[in-house]
């Protein structure tokens, strides 16, 4: 999952052996995490790290699972599969406030992909 996202661009994390959430079953399952916490000023503008996994995984010949795909000015949310294992790819970052203009937006960025075997 790693090669897909763009290097030096933050800190990866990875959690192996671990339990993650169906997020809409709320179902418990084995898997592993893969976090990448990073700017979006650092992320430069190129193709956010979110796109890049899409899209590498579409590449890779996973199918979306368009029942888990949700977008909002704040993040984005999908799912793909292969075979019985899944992915559930989050990426969240501070799209402002329209209400409030002047208020500052956070630099962050942070994409999470929490992958499972279990059918």
């Amino acid at each position: 999952m790693a090669a897909l996202l763009p290097p030096d661009t933050g800190q990866f994390t990875l959690t192996g052996d671990t339990v993650i959430l169906d997020p809409r079953s709320e179902q418990r399952l084995p898997g592993c995490v893969v976090r990448l916490a990073a700017t979006r000023s650092a992320l430069g503008q190129a193709a956010p790290p979110d796109q890049r996994v899409r899209d590498g995984l579409a590449a890779l010949g996973w199918r979306e699972n368009l029942q888990y795909s949700a977008d909002g000015p704040d993040g984005t949310a999908f799912a793909y599969w292969l075979g019985t294992a899944t992915c559930f790819v989050e990426a969240r970052w501070d799209g402002g406030d329209d209400a409030d203009p002047a208020r500052g937006r956070s630099d962050d960025y942070v994409l999470t992909v929490a992958c499972t075997s279990e059918p």
